[in-house]
């Protein structure tokens, strides 16, 4: 089904609403909200459950979703354009990360630590690549 914005959506409906597994394509009005493309599970209207989100910025998320947001375990992936970060592995919250998780940097760096609300809180261990001066061998 395509929409007069330009958005396209194939999948389940219940009661007019997205409801079970489908894909959501933005169109040119939602992309100011840096959203590309949903693939997975919808409850009601709102993504729920498992699924993939593609944004503009090349940046992608697979994992849980709750109220539309990430929630529970998954994979931040960030694009190639940013140049520190690639990736966040493990529990968001309110699309933040929350909970234990480990953040990987492109030179190598591991950040395993337990987070609260998107900043790093409490414990947390810093694994360095094998190669680095300070690594034990």
């Amino acid at each position: 089904m395509t929409f007069k914005n330009g958005s396209s959506y194939e999948g389940h409906f219940l009661n007019g609403l997205y409801h079970g597994e489908g894909v959501h394509v933005y169109g040119e009005s939602e992309k100011n909200n840096s959203l590309l493309k949903y693939q997975g599970m919808y409850h009601k209207g709102e993504r729920k459950g498992k699924g993939q989100l593609f944004l503009i910025n090349g940046d992608s998320y697979i994992g849980s979703f709750k109220k539309g947001t990430f929630n529970g375990f998954g994979t931040y992936i960030y694009s190639p354009n940013n140049l520190t970060k690639s990736k966040y592995t493990g529990m968001f919250w309110k699309g933040l990360e929350h909970g234990n998780g480990k953040e990987y940097f492109r030179n190598g760096f591991i950040i395993d630590a337990k987070w609260q609300s998107g900043q790093l809180e409490g414990f947390g261990e810093i694994i360095y690549p094998s190669d680095h001066p300070t690594s034990i061998k």
